[in-house]
């Protein structure tokens, strides 16, 4: 079992809800953060530049900081890689990234 995560941006100034929401990726136990490889965030220095851009929130709703979720996902690295060689799975600087089109995320 997971949490997914999404970026939530383009606010509507009226009713403030999202106009876009941009899945990051998913946090399991004992995984590394796997990251939803798509929408721009193809490393790490994307994903930063990216998070600048809006409000993170999980599955449930629940809203957390930018700094919240970059120590979870530093923390997440600690476990050990993805060791199979499956299709649209990528290690790009030592984080892991899933293809958006591979599998679906759930």
């Amino acid at each position: 079992m997971g949490i997914n995560y999404y970026l939530k941006t383009d606010f509507c100034p009226c009713c403030g809800k999202p106009k876009t929401t941009i899945h990051l990726g998913k946090a399991s136990c004992g995984h590394r953060f796997l990251f939803e490889y798509q929408n721009g965030l193809k490393s790490i220095k994307d994903l930063k530049k990216l998070l600048k851009k809006g409000i993170i929130k999980n599955e449930y709703e629940k809203q957390i900081s930018e700094t919240e979720f970059l120590i979870m996902v530093e923390e997440k690295q600690q476990q050990p890689p993805i060791e199979e060689d499956r299709p649209g799975f990528l290690t790009i600087d030592g984080y892991e990234f899933l293809e958006a089109d591979a599998y679906e995320f759930s």
